[in-house]
């Protein structure tokens, strides 16, 4: 449920969606399935089609060191998301998230539909340091992902 701006950039094969914080982007494969045994990685691996109007993305194949969210909610290598996009008007687009994570949670869920708004400026500069980045990594991410020693 990421709150500053994104950028959809599609191709005929992969849409790119990029993101004003961290300057980061993710590639949505539209021309092929998961692989079999996909790496664990940051952004996990996504595959992309519609279905009508709305653009359905499945990823799967995430590491345990993010979270779902702003407020610590954990997830576990075994994370699936299915983020569904849909333009209900020109100036708005709504992004309802489904999670299934069977190690982290009892039972799949999907977040309130979250809704941005068309703007005519460029993303701007949203960056941490590696340093500040690593320090939240040990002193709150990695600690919130350790069982407590019994």
């Amino acid at each position: 449920m990421y709150p500053w701006e994104i950028t959809f950039i599609q191709t005929p094969k992969i849409v790119y969606i990029l993101y004003e914080y961290t300057k980061v982007w993710r590639a949505i494969y539209m021309d092929r399935d998961h692989p079999k045994d996909p790496d664990n990685d940051w952004m996990g691996d996504s595959i992309g089609r519609y279905e009508g109007d709305t653009f359905v993305i499945d990823t799967v194949g995430f590491n345990d060191k993010t979270w779902l969210d702003q407020t610590g909610h954990p997830h576990s290598d075994a994370l699936h998301v299915i983020e569904r996009f849909r333009r209900p008007d020109h100036n708005k687009l709504e992004l309802t998230v489904t999670i299934d994570d069977p190690k982290a949670y009892t039972k799949v869920f999907s977040s309130v539909t979250k809704a941005y708004n068309l703007v005519d400026t460029p993303m701007g500069e949203t960056l941490c340091a590696y340093s500040e980045m690593k320090d939240f990594q040990d002193k709150v991410i990695d600690r919130t992902q350790t069982p407590p020693s019994k």
